[in-house]
């Protein structure tokens, strides 16, 4: 039921956002048969879908631990700040050194 759900989002929102949650572990777990994990829908709403600007989303900055909380216990404010809809690139700060090729 919940892979039906996530392959229901996923239907119309392709890209970024999906390929990060399929590479996330709520993704994998999900692929790999769990009933337990976070859905799209568990995280942005089914029928209360609300940008992340607008106060009352789910997805709202100050929501968030609120919205981890409700699968997760006492999530912290700091709880959510995981990769989930975030590719990690090779640059800026922090990111990891890349060789460098010279041709001589």
């Amino acid at each position: 039921m919940i892979k039906k759900s996530v392959a229901t989002c996923t239907s119309c929102h392709k890209g970024l956002v999906t390929d990060s949650y399929a590479r996330s572990f709520h993704g994998k777990a999900v692929h790999l048969g769990s009933q337990k994990s976070a859905s799209c829908a568990d995280c942005h709403g089914a029928h209360d879908i609300l940008g992340q600007d607008n106060p009352h989303s789910k997805v709202a900055k100050e929501n968030i631990p609120e919205t981890c909380a409700s699968c997760h216990g006492e999530a912290s404010s700091g709880f959510s700040e995981g990769e989930e809809h975030f590719e990690l690139t090779p640059a800026g700060a922090g990111a990891p050194m890349q060789a460098s090729f010279s041709s001589g």
